[in-house]
């Protein structure tokens, strides 16, 4: 799996949002970004592997542990991480309401996702994974950022209670992981 530096990362993000009439960002990673009037901070990341021998499926961001962090986690502005995946040209993305709460509790905190999802053939916009311990993730093609931060607070519906988090299977909006 291949990653690109940080630079050409942002980059790829900016080109990408950057025709948005209002769309404003600031320097640095993570970053502050203003899109429809609305602010979020955002980090992004490559996706690596997790070298998992038995699950070689299995892919991760990590978040070191970071001042900058500190500060994010101590504002009411949402938090969205974007693992980038290069070779599929998508993001993945994890539940904002809960990330803030996994900030520095680490020294690398985890975030999984599956490259089969990664690869998927995208006959819609978003892709849904559901993660063993019950957390959602998303899955775009870059094309469909802005769409991404329009349905933001859509995106991430909590699980029904009846879902066995032991139970890997496909469901009908995307795959358990």
């Amino acid at each position: 799996m291949r990653n690109i530096l940080a630079k050409e990362l942002k980059l790829k993000f900016i080109e990408t949002l950057i025709l948005q009439e209002d769309f404003t960002y600031e320097d640095g990673n993570p970053f502050l970004i203003s899109i429809y009037g609305n602010h979020f901070y955002v980090f992004l990341k490559n996706i690596s592997p997790a070298y998992f021998i038995n699950s070689p499926d299995v892919t991760r961001v990590q978040l070191p542990q970071s001042d900058h962090f500190k500060k994010i986690s101590k504002t009411k502005l949402p938090f969205i991480i974007l693992g980038y995946d290069i070779d599929n040209d998508v993001f993945v993305a994890w539940n904002h309401n809960k990330i803030k709460d996994r900030l520095n509790a680490k020294s690398n905190v985890s975030l999984y996702s599956r490259l089969s999802l990664q690869k998927s053939n995208f006959n819609k916009k978003f892709i849904s994974g559901y993660l063993t311990n019950g957390e959602k993730i998303i899955v775009f093609k870059r094309d469909h950022l802005v769409d991404y931060f329009m349905q933001l607070n859509t995106l991430f519906t909590p699980l029904p209670d009846s879902f066995d988090r032991d139970i890997v299977n496909q469901t009908n909006d995307g795959y358990s992981i």
